[in-house]
């Protein structure tokens, strides 16, 4: 998966719809179809101005042929990942935010300093060019770290999510946010899988009661492994766990994931 590319056109920021195809593994001239619905929808509402979202160009194949392209802002890559759902999806907003959000401050502090002078000029090309090659080195280590986040699949789900989840607790300072850390995840699982796990956990105590089950089996009786009897959570578990990383600026690049 290739860099996202931000590009400037009249002080506006801009990524190319054939790059989005590419990351999100979309095909382009869907891509292009989607939008351009979502362009026509924009266009019936007085209040809101297409070009906010998506401008429309062309770009020229290697046959010679025209096809169409759109330029989208970040309101564009808002309504395109809004669509989307699963890992290519997080990827795909932690990239583009990111990197709106970098090229922005950079030209930000760019203009902080106009150059009066030829020397002064000259230091400034070199220094703008020293930072783009540490913006892009910077970019290179998230986006192998949010690489990593994507990667946790539900093989070794349970693994993998207590070494992040441990990983975003000492990041915050340990101690006392090991155990906040997990809570959030399980409030957060709550509340997008609408379930009770408390209540999960009492009606599989019972059935195990009931099947003869021991104290020490009772007490040894875990949420995950509540989550662990129903797909569908292990799968939004995973979910929660991988935007929580991304939310904190986690680098799990140095964790050592089980192979799936």
């Amino acid at each position: 998966m290739q860099e996202l590319q931000v590009v400037e056109q009249n002080n506006e920021f801009y990524v190319d719809s054939r790059e989005v195809a590419e990351m999100i593994g979309k095909r382009h001239d869907h891509l292009v179809r989607d939008i351009g619905n979502y362009f026509d929808v924009i266009l019936q509402n007085p209040n809101l101005g297409a070009d906010d979202f998506f401008v429309e160009s062309s770009y020229q194949a290697g046959t010679g042929k025209q096809y169409k392209h759109y330029l989208l802002t970040k309101k564009g890559c808002d309504m395109v990942a809004n669509k989307m759902t699963g890992s290519k999806g997080i990827l795909f907003t932690a990239m583009y935010v990111d990197a709106f959000h970098k090229m922005d401050e950079h030209i930000k502090q760019s203009q902080l300093h106009v150059p009066k002078t030829p020397m002064q000029a000259l230091e400034m090309m070199f220094k703008l060019q020293k930072d783009q090659e540490q913006f892009n080195q910077e970019m290179k280590r998230e986006i192998t770290g949010i690489r990593h986040i994507v990667g946790v699949e539900t093989k070794n789900w349970r693994n993998d999510t207590n070494k992040i989840l441990s990983a975003i607790a000492e990041h915050l300072g340990g101690g006392q946010m090991h155990q906040k850390i997990k809570s959030e995840a399980y409030r957060m699982l709550e509340e997008k899988g609408q379930c009770n796990l408390k209540q999960r956990m009492q009606n599989r105590k019972g059935r195990m009661l009931a099947n003869g089950a021991t104290q020490t089996e009772l007490n040894k009786l875990s949420k995950l492994d509540v989550i662990n009897t129903d797909a569908r959570l292990i799968e939004i578990y995973i979910s929660v766990v991988k935007n929580l990383a991304i939310n904190h600026g986690l680098d799990v690049s140095e964790l050592e994931f089980m192979e799936v």
